[in-house]
């Protein structure tokens, strides 16, 4: 990720968070609607333009032993009725966003 942040106006349900990445030396633009949030706990999402218009994300942060904090996320998405008989291609669709995801956070991270 090169850059992220809030557009202005809302804070919290109904705010437009805007990201722009770097995947495979193309820059991208993305931009996502927070539709829930519990402030530090939770986050239900849905990225703007998505031609799946019940996809969401879930994002959910909690406290565990040891001063740990875990990181769940959820994906929601409706397979097309042609998917019948191609599920192992949307498995490894899904997997490599996941893998990218975990990858975008690491980064993060190790910024801090």
């Amino acid at each position: 990720m090169v850059r992220g942040f809030s557009a202005p106006g809302v804070e919290g349900a109904g705010e437009i968070q805007v990201f722009i990445y770097i995947r495979d030396g193309i820059e991208h633009l993305a931009a996502i609607e927070v539709e829930h949030v519990i402030p530090y706990e939770l986050a239900v999402t849905r990225t703007i333009g998505d031609p799946d218009s019940s996809a969401r994300s879930r994002d959910f942060l909690y406290d565990a032993d040891e001063g740990t904090t875990v990181l769940e996320r959820g994906q929601y998405f409706t397979l097309p009725g042609e998917a019948v008989g191609q599920f192992s291609q949307f498995e490894r669709h899904f997997k490599l966003q996941c893998q990218q995801y975990v990858e975008r956070v690491r980064a993060a991270v190790e910024r801090m």
